[in-house]
């Protein structure tokens, strides 16, 4: 969506802006195009990162939420042990997340 309107920009000012100069490229349109290709080098590289995260924890996701519903029934966790979980937890839940978002 955003690649899209920056190339609609691109495509506009580098036809009306001939003349300027932006650094080493000769128009807006060739910065913006390089910013979108960068861009997009650079989300596939955070994509991949966070992807490489996930196999590192011993339990997946489901696996901790079964454990805290369990504890939710039977009470056998100690505090620290289902605040530990939680965290775990969240932070599986906030890799998926910027996953789907990259």
């Amino acid at each position: 969506m955003i690649e899209g309107k920056i190339s609609e920009l691109s495509k506009a000012t580098h036809s009306n802006s001939k003349e300027l100069k932006f650094g080493n490229h000769t128009s807006l349109g060739d910065v913006l195009s390089k910013t979108v290709d960068l861009e997009s080098k650079v989300w596939q590289r955070y994509y991949q990162r966070i992807k490489d995260i996930l196999p590192k924890y011993q339990n997946t996701l489901q696996e901790d939420l079964d454990m805290l519903e369990k504890d939710d029934k039977e009470n056998h966790l100690t505090v620290n042990e289902r605040n530990i979980i939680n965290v775990r937890a969240t932070e599986k839940q906030i890799i998926k997340l910027n996953m789907e978002y990259a």
